[in-house]
């Protein structure tokens, strides 16, 4: 299978990528999103989806305690962070 990410703005997207990261990958229970980014506009949208690419989890109200991804079932997932008009994509595995 292949999947296709369609982003806005790849040149937003090469600054902002590799300063957001997971906290605790592989998962158990919740999800941590690490933004070191100079990107100062909060999470507006989080949203994961199976390999296959099924949506299984959308939140636009962004809990500090992380995401809780407990009721997914174990496999490797693609999470969407949104912080205004930026994005980024990543992958997780949920154990």
């Amino acid at each position: 299978m292949i999947v296709i990410l369609a982003v806005r703005s790849v040149s937003k997207l090469k600054n902002i990528n590799p300063l957001i990261g997971l906290g605790y990958n592989p998962v158990i229970d919740y999800l941590f999103i690490n933004n070191k980014s100079e990107v100062t506009e909060p999470l507006s949208e989080i949203l994961i989806y199976s390999y296959d690419g099924h949506s299984v989890y959308i939140d636009s109200s962004i809990d500090e305690n992380g995401v809780d991804v407990s009721t997914l079932i174990p496999g490797l997932y693609l999470i969407k962070v949104r912080l205004g008009e930026y994005e980024m994509w990543r992958k997780f595995i949920k154990i």
